[in-house]
């Protein structure tokens, strides 16, 4: 199924990720089409991730060593014109939004 914004994911998941994610990035699509009328401009995956070693020292010269997980986080999102100049950001899981200025 081709949707306008959706991503092939399987350019850079493993075959058992893709099928979940497709339909998650399907669903993402459909509840931001309800949400906002239009589909989204473009959807972006970040892989979850976790430190076996080191929290908050590399930027103090220590060492880290972080690690992806199996758990991704999607974001969709749509530019637009509206007056002045805001961010409206809402989340599925929590069923919560919120609106900022950015000036």
């Amino acid at each position: 199924m081709t949707t306008q914004g959706a991503i092939n994911l399987g350019d850079f998941t493993h075959d058992w990720e893709e099928e979940q994610d497709s339909k998650r990035v399907a669903e993402l699509i459909q509840a931001y089409n309800e949400r906002y009328g239009v589909a989204p401009d473009f959807v972006a995956r970040a892989p979850g991730r976790i430190n076996l070693i080191g929290e908050h020292t590399d930027y103090n010269g220590g060492f880290v060593l972080p690690v992806a997980i199996n758990r991704t986080m999607l974001i969709a999102a749509r530019a637009v014109t509206l007056p002045g100049r805001q961010l409206e950001l809402c989340s599925r899981d929590y069923d919560a939004g919120i609106s900022l200025s950015l000036d």
